[in-house]
């Protein structure tokens, strides 16, 4: 059996996911960034993305997307702390179709370098996240 670790990954709402795991890739904000067993300590900023985790009891993999957050990675434990997150299985193609219609028709009306333009390209990378994870690419 490969090295293992414990992988949570918290919202404000739920534990979404707590296992033993054998490897997890998250979407960093320079790149995805793969976690086996004894990584290096590490505290990062994460993006919009979909994160694949190879579970520990020889299970398949597992997707869940993230509209970003942070990942903490210690000696025993990883930790995912994401504003928002869903299960691949859990996602609503049409809803997060509607998302990425509603934000990408805002966007125009925004102000270069204001808040709100920040908020609404995050919410068209989660969106577009989900309807990718959704659509297995």
């Amino acid at each position: 059996m490969a090295n293992t670790y414990k992988f949570e990954l918290v919202t404000p709402e739920r534990m979404l996911f707590s296992e033993d795991v054998v490897e997890m890739n998250a979407p960093g904000s320079e790149g995805y960034l793969g976690v086996l067993a004894s990584h290096m300590p590490l505290l990062t900023a994460l993006v919009p993305g979909e994160v694949r985790i190879v579970l520990a009891d020889g299970r398949n993999e597992s997707s869940i997307v993230i509209s970003g957050g942070f990942l903490e990675v210690g000696p025993a434990k990883t930790t995912l702390l994401a504003d928002a997150a869903e299960l691949t299985h859990e996602i609503d193609a049409d809803a997060a179709q509607a998302d990425l219609t509603k934000a990408g028709s805002a966007l125009p009306d925004t102000e270069a370098g204001s808040e709100e333009r920040r908020i609404l390209l995050r919410d068209i990378a989660y969106a577009q996240a989900r309807l990718d994870a959704v659509r297995g690419q």
